[in-house]
């Protein structure tokens, strides 16, 4: 579980404790949900969680554009969780894209290598052949 910043409001958009770089980015896309610290350890937090649409996507672009990747998202909305990129999402239920498949090892997998060996044989044949 990440630690969350202390000053961040309850809610899904949320800045992770200790991994702000103050770099101002997501305090430019979305100023009126961010808030700053000043003085020693300067940090950008969430102090307001976004209430319409146009603030959903605000709050999204500055996860986004975060270039230290401390700003998450730890809510279950299936609508946010697609349009944000898999590290930046907490929820443990995200839909995942499906496993790879190892060809090898499907049917169909093992067809096409066959298929192409036979064809490796047969072109090394005709090569001799014509010899």
């Amino acid at each position: 579980m990440r630690k969350r910043h202390q000053l961040n409001v309850v809610g899904a958009f949320y800045v992770e404790d200790g991994g702000c770089i103050a770099c101002g980015a997501p305090e430019a896309e979305a100023p009126e949900l961010m808030g700053w610290t000043d003085g020693p350890g300067d940090h950008c937090y969430f102090k307001r969680q976004p209430a319409t649409a146009e603030e959903v996507d605000r709050a999204i672009r500055a996860l986004e554009v975060s270039c230290c990747r401390a700003l998450r998202y730890g809510g279950d909305d299936p609508a946010i969780i697609a349009r944000l990129e898999p590290e930046l999402v907490d929820h443990a239920s995200r839909e995942e894209t499906p496993p790879a498949v190892d060809p090898v090892r499907t049917p169909s997998g093992r067809w096409m290598i066959a298929a192409l060996l036979l064809l490796i044989v047969l072109a090394a044949a005709l090569v001799l052949e014509s010899r």
